[in-house]
């Protein structure tokens, strides 16, 4: 949990403080909501030197995002229409969609799915990748090393159709000539 130096009291400025001392609370609320702010958000004070006094924010970067701290839920929250919810429960993060589906993103520590993963573009997977289920693939999958097919068959597998044998050198490669 977060330590505050600057106390947020919402009592203040109370409706018997003098008028000249109002400002100063509000500057004391200004202070504290900032100082909480400052957490996740970049909303550092301007140094003494840029500001006299050093008490203005004072950054082109201000209010942009350091990271997402989450304080871990219990259950999914609530629907809300229209609404999107990322969140923690268990340890694990999750994003809740406007239809009240939950979908589990990480398990221990790895991003995770249970129903299924789509990804557009070009992706690169610098280490293994255990597949249980269907891998759908559009395009070219070029592997940087052995495919370890474990004792399981390559099913409705297709060699590339050839019309010669220009370029074909590669010791173990397999082709099929249709023009023969």
């Amino acid at each position: 949990m977060t330590t505050f130096n600057e106390t947020y009291d919402k009592t203040t400025p109370a409706g018997t403080d003098a008028p000249s001392v109002i400002d100063d609370r509000i500057q004391e609320d200004k202070k504290a909501v900032q100082e909480r702010e400052n957490v996740d958000h970049y909303w550092p004070y301007a140094s003494a030197a840029d500001v006299a006094g050093g008490n203005e924010v004072a950054s082109k970067y201000t209010g942009e995002h350091r990271k997402i701290t989450f304080k871990e839920n219990i259950t999914d929250p609530s629907q809300v229409t229209g609404k999107g919810h990322l969140y923690m429960k268990d340890g694990e993060l999750y994003y809740q969609n406007a239809t009240n589906t939950a979908l589990k993103l990480s398990n221990g520590g790895n991003l995770y799915s249970s129903v299924g993963l789509s990804i557009v573009g070009n992706a690169d997977i610098g280490g293994n990748a255990t597949i249980t289920g269907t891998l759908g693939v559009t395009g070219v999958v070029t592997l940087g090393s052995n495919m370890n097919f474990n004792d399981k068959q390559a099913v409705n597998f297709i060699l590339e159709n050839r019309t010669d044998d220009t370029g074909m050198t590669v010791t173990g490669q397999m082709w099929f000539r249709t023009d023969v």
